[in-house]
């Protein structure tokens, strides 16, 4: 469906960490000002804004720099997003103040939100949507609430009832399997603003830069974080590395495990052979020196966004078979995977791979113009958009 004048809130409150949840609504709000919806993206002061929605996009989006209190602890989200009275009145002020028709919620369930989702089901001039990223019993931060959090969250849903959006079929599955169908549950799957295909003179050019050139480089690109296997990941590398010298690690991104990565790395290998970028806007431009991409993550509720910038830049993709990587296998894309949380697995894998990248590479390009239209970021937009204005209040 085309836009219109409608205004669109895309809340970005998942403030404390930086991750898949604001790539992701990042690319919402590019899809939806392409479409020629306006929008509303809140940010968070203390974080840069990203290129991506700074760009002219004919003045229909704009960035709200806007600090929703609550926890930096992940622990203490969940809990406090049921207490916290200051982040909902923040909310409705917003609301009055802009006037949307559509408030949508990013990352609505895991410990954050619920203060907000329930300030907003009242604001009498909004439809109200979320959108739900994470497993329905989170693996790693809030394990130790998972079943009170049931408990609670059960009657939160059927009180406040709203649309809530998943990148994953599975995962919608599983969330009416604990909490039921209200009739308010749709699936949308991720996409993504395309990069180009990276050219051979592009990736030397890059190398180059990184002096990396004549290595074969690993690349991973995410939080550094608990449940995103970056242990696995350095555990295969080092193996690899053992059997080809040659090889080179890129880790772009920043997390908690940093630290200890960067420790796990150094026992064994010289500084010279991998590299931790930290955060970065320039993604793309790191992943333009990556052979071959690797996600040994423990779970992906939807189609992995590292995996879909990777494979449109026309680089092979080493993954584990988690939800999301499960549902990008099922609509064709070419992924090579491998055995979960297995590092004798992701090394021979990675070996694998490394002799036969040429062969995945052209495995690639045949089916790319087809991936690059199913995982377009407008295409996503268009399905969310037609969720938002089918629903009847």
């Amino acid at each position: 469906m085309a836009g219109g004048e409608q205004l669109i809130f895309l809340v970005n409150h998942h403030s404390f960490e930086s991750g898949g949840a604001d790539v992701y609504v990042q690319y919402l709000a590019v899809g939806l000002t392409d479409m020629g919806f306006r929008v509303a993206l809140s940010w968070p002061r203390h974080r840069p804004i990203p290129p991506l929605v700074t760009g002219n996009r004919g003045g229909r989006l704009r960035v709200i720099l806007c600090d929703y209190s609550g926890s930096g602890n992940p622990r203490a989200r969940f809990a406090r997003s049921f207490i916290n009275p200051w982040a909902g009145r923040r909310l409705r002020r917003l609301c009055d103040e802009i006037s949307p028709e559509v408030i949508h919620f990013n990352q609505s369930f895991e410990g954050d939100g619920v203060d907000l989702i329930r300030s907003a089901v009242t604001y009498p001039n909004a439809k109200v949507f979320g959108t739900i990223h994470l497993k329905v019993n989170p693996p790693t931060a809030n394990r130790w609430l998972a079943r009170g959090k049931d408990t609670l969250m059960k009657p939160f849903f059927s009180r406040f009832p709203y649309v809530k959006i998943f990148p994953s079929r599975r995962q919608l599955t599983g969330f009416a399997e604990v909490y039921g169908n209200d009739g308010f549950l749709r699936w949308v799957p991720n996409g993504i603003v395309l990069p180009p295909i990276v050219s051979a003179e592009e990736a030397n050019v890059r190398k180059t830069e990184l002096g990396v050139s004549g290595r074969t480089v690993i690349g991973y690109s995410g939080r550094i974080s608990q449940g995103k296997g970056v242990d696995i990941l350095a555990a295969a590398f080092l193996e690899a590395r053992r059997i080809d010298p040659k090889l080179f690690l890129l880790v772009i991104g920043d997390g908690p495990l940093r630290g200890t990565m960067a420790q796990m790395l150094r026992k064994d290998a010289q500084e010279s052979s991998w590299l931790l970028t930290g955060w970065t806007s320039r993604v793309s431009d790191y992943l333009a020196a990556v052979d071959i991409f690797v996600l040994p993550s423990q779970f992906e509720t939807g189609g992995p966004l590292s995996v879909l910038e990777a494979l449109s830049m026309g680089i092979p993709c080493l993954c584990a078979p988690f939800e999301g990587v499960d549902e990008l296998l099922a609509r064709g894309a070419p992924l090579v995977v491998v055995e979960k949380r297995d590092v004798r697995s992701f090394t021979e894998g990675i070996i694998g791979l490394v002799t036969h990248v040429d062969q995945q590479r052209e495995c690639i390009r045949r089916s790319l113009e087809a991936l690059r239209e199913e995982f377009d970021c407008r295409k996503m937009a268009e399905k969310t958009a037609d969720v938002y204005f089918a629903r009847q209040h």
